[in-house]
This record gives C-alpha cells, sequence and structure tokens, in this order.
C-alpha cells in the first residue's frame, strides 16, 4: 500500500501582508478528517484506509535555531521512507527550504 507522509510548517515570519498561513496546519487536518468530506481521492486511492496518511506532526520553531535549517531537516526525515510528502501551511518562504534538498 503506497502512504502519503504528511508535514506542518506553521510558520510566516516572512509574509509580507498578512499573517496566518503558520495556522493552517491545525485548519487543514480538521478538515481533512471532516465528515463533510470524502477521503477518496480522484484517482480512486482511499486516504482514510489505516497507514494510509502518516502525520510527522508539525515542525517546532519555537526552541530556536534558524528556521530554514529546521524545515530542511524535517522535510529530510519526513521523506526518507519514500513517501511522497505534502506539507501544510507556511508562507511562500517556505518552498525555499522545503525543495532545495531535491537539487543538491
Amino acid at each position: 500500500m503506497a502512504k502519503i507522509s504528511l508535514l506542518g510548517i506553521p510558520h510566516d515570519d516572512n509574509s509580507s501582508f498578512m499573517k496566518g498561513a503558520a495556522e493552517a496546519p491545525a485548519h487543514i487536518r480538521r478538515e481533512l478528517h471532516s465528515d463533510a468530506y470524502s477521503m477518496w481521492s480522484e484517482t480512486g486511492i482511499d486516504l482514510g484506509a489505516a497507514g494510509r496518511l502518516v502525520d510527522h506532526g508539525d515542525i517546532g520553531f519555537d526552541a530556536g535555531g534558524d528556521p530554514w535549517d529546521l524545515i530542511e531537516r524535517d522535510v529530510g526525515r519526513a521523506m526518507e521512507p519514500g513517501d511522497p510528502l505534502i506539507c501544510l501551511g507556511g508562507d511562500h518562504a517556505v518552498s525555499y527550504p522545503i525543495l532545495r534538498p531535491c537539487f543538491l
């Protein structure tokens, strides 16, 4: 069974206009598991099947350190098993540390 990893990135320090993307991971997870929606994908995969979604939680930014280094490290850990990764939340700037390991 193919698995899909989830990782929350509650970071919006680089937002130039409105903050709020840091709150997104919790909201997305709540809606993902809401009874108002089906857990079936358009390609016929039951995302609600036991073990299908592997949730790695949220990256903790409160311990200090460079946010980009933390994102790169946790994205790398989440991708170690080889499952596709979906990152939840974060402002546009988090794209760089998410994708950077793919180009090294």
